[in-house]
């Protein structure tokens, strides 16, 4: 699904970048721990509170290699027949089993979790079949389902960029679309800095939606463009090196002055947010413009890593609501003991077990839901 590169392998007759797979595992595991120990701790916002927080980062490294992996394979096959459908097509197998299977999962096991989240969510579903629950979490983001199934807003906007991208690909030029991704890139944080002080809007408005969080999808689009393209890999050098020095201050900057990294804080939004999506570019740069052997590039190509990323569509989605049904047990069986989630080595070992069982689940689920249709992916290839 990427350009052709020195260290690659064949997966579902495409050459994808083994390093790219490790740097997605890292993304799902940066996810399910945050989640993890934010779950746990309710109100003790220690230290082991304050280095969770970083861990929504992890959502901006699957946006930006959502980014460079799709504008690569639009951009590859825009001139072949039936463009739209077979992407189309492609796309649905590979996400839509899994997340409506998840969906009625959910409507069978949320009163097991919360009677009044599972009234709500069946009473809104159709926010949630129609890939817009990112929009429902900005009109309610107080709603119990939110606060339970939340996640998938992520999915959402996604799904919506895979709408409207394919059109934006297909009629412009590399040059025009270079140019469609600075502007968006320049335009996401003025966005989210009128919602947020002009509108005064909650955060979870600027957290949420597609058009305030366009940027990281950019900036894989970008480098993926780059990669096809002289004129904008050579600008790419030119200014990466200096962005990501800058990016490093303004992450530093936000952390000293906050002693944490949290998505909702209203200078993370507007500074850290452009910070993250240009070290995770910087990351997959890494990774995909030399040849060279790195230990960054040995990093995210350990079996440990790519194994996590092989599974992490599963883990993602699987991990949210099974962390909860499991916090309801945790405190029934060890609410009384030294593993109570009132110390740090419980908070731990929840957040251990939440992992291994998601990476289980989500193990599982690639045999049984996914893999089956991956298989159909072959009457919808596309041509070299």
């Amino acid at each position: 699904m990427t350009p052709a590169a020195p260290t690659c392998d064949r997966t579902q007759g495409r050459e994808r970048l083994i390093a790219l797979d490790g740097l997605r595992g890292a993304a799902v595991l940066l996810v399910i721990l945050h989640h993890g120990i934010i779950v746990s701790s309710g109100r003790a916002h220690d230290r082991l509170y304050q280095a969770a927080t970083f861990g929504w980062v992890g959502v901006d490294l699957f946006f930006v290699l959502s980014g460079f992996l799709i504008t690569g394979i639009l951009c590859d096959t825009r001139h072949q027949p039936n463009y739209f459908g077979r992407f189309f097509i492609r796309r649905a197998l590979r996400i839509f089993p899994l997340y409506y299977v998840a969906l009625l999962a959910l409507l069978i096991c949320l009163p097991f979790i919360d009677g009044q989240s599972a009234d709500e969510f069946r009473r809104n579903q159709g926010w949630y079949w129609a890939y817009l629950v990112n929009i429902f979490s900005s009109l309610h983001p107080h709603a119990p389902s939110v606060a339970r199934t939340g996640h998938f807003w992520s999915l959402a906007v996604e799904e919506q960029f895979y709408l409207l991208w394919p059109v934006v690909v297909m009629r412009l030029d590399l040059r025009r679309l270079r140019a469609v991704c600075v502007t968006a890139i320049a335009a996401a944080p003025l966005l989210r800095a009128v919602l947020l002080f002009r509108l005064r809007l909650d955060s979870v408005w600027v957290y949420t939606l597609l058009p305030t969080r366009i940027d990281a999808l950019m900036v894989g689009a970008l480098l993926a463009i780059a990669a096809r393209d002289r004129e904008t890999m050579t600008l790419l050098e030119r200014w990466l090196g200096r962005l990501t020095g800058l990016a490093l201050v303004v992450v530093g900057v936000v952390v000293y002055r906050q002693r944490s990294f949290v998505f909702h804080d209203r200078e993370v939004q507007l500074f850290g947010y452009s910070a993250v999506c240009v070290l995770a570019g910087a990351l997959v740069a890494g990774l995909t413009w030399s040849s060279r052997s790195s230990w960054l590039k040995r990093t995210c190509e350990s079996s440990l890593l790519r194994w996590f990323g092989r599974y992490s569509y599963a883990g993602y989605v699987i991990h949210f609501p099974l962390m909860y049904l499991l916090l309801d047990r945790w405190k029934r069986v060890l609410g009384s003991t030294p593993l109570s989630l009132a110390g740090v080595p419980g908070r731990l070992l929840f957040t251990l077990v939440s992992l291994g069982t998601s990476a289980g689940l989500a193990y599982l689920s690639w045999y049984v839901i996914e893999r089956p249709f991956l298989r159909l992916k072959r009457f919808f290839r596309y041509e070299r």
